[in-house]
């Protein structure tokens, strides 16, 4: 039987980039995707089963990562969803690496709705998108070393510092420091 509506699974689009999409409608030998993060004139209907479908994060990736906000140092922690070449596609890899932007779901609550965010994300420049363990990890350092200073310069009890350290952290939208997610966990 097709997956029902809601599904998220994989579809390998007509360049041979294996993309995100959800099932938004499924019939008795076929379903109805969308491409997550574009929008519904790019449906397509696909019969099911069909070598185009594939299970979710089958060949795509998903990864937490830093999203810079405009012109400012901001950054706001969000998915990015990697849409993924056919393995042994010269074509599709190429096609890949001339995109200069990439889809992100910010953590929740996110920047304000902006001009052009499809669905629950927006595509952004490659170039405001930061891996999450190495900024993570100095955004948490550099989060540490002000929280034991107080406003006018002095030390912070360590109770203070540890509760502005947790809130920091918190605020980032998780303790974790997993890049890759993979299987939906």
């Amino acid at each position: 039987t097709p997956p029902s509506p809601g599904t998220q699974i994989e579809l390998r689009d007509l360049d041979f980039t294996w993309c995100p999409c959800v099932v938004i409608k499924s019939f008795r030998s076929k379903v109805k995707v969308r491409y997550i993060g574009w929008s519904e004139e790019w449906d397509e209907t696909v019969p099911y089963p069909h070598s185009r479908l594939a299970r979710m994060y089958t060949y795509t990736k998903r990864a937490k990562c830093w999203v810079r906000q405009g012109n400012e140092d901001a950054r706001w922690p969000a998915i990015v969803r990697l849409r993924m070449p056919q393995p042994g596609s010269r074509h599709a890899e190429e096609a890949l690496a001339m995109e200069g932007k990439v889809y992100v779901e910010y953590f929740k609550p996110g920047p304000a709705v902006k001009k052009g965010q499809v669905n629950k994300g927006e595509w952004v420049n490659t170039r405001n998108v930061s891996g999450w363990s190495a900024f993570g990890r100095n955004r948490v350092m550099e989060d540490a070393r002000k929280s034991m200073m107080g406003n006018n310069g002095t030390k912070r009890s360590n109770e203070e510092a540890i509760k502005r350290l947790e809130n920091s952290i918190r605020n980032a939208g998780s303790t974790g420091d997993s890049e890759v997610a993979n299987g939906g966990k």
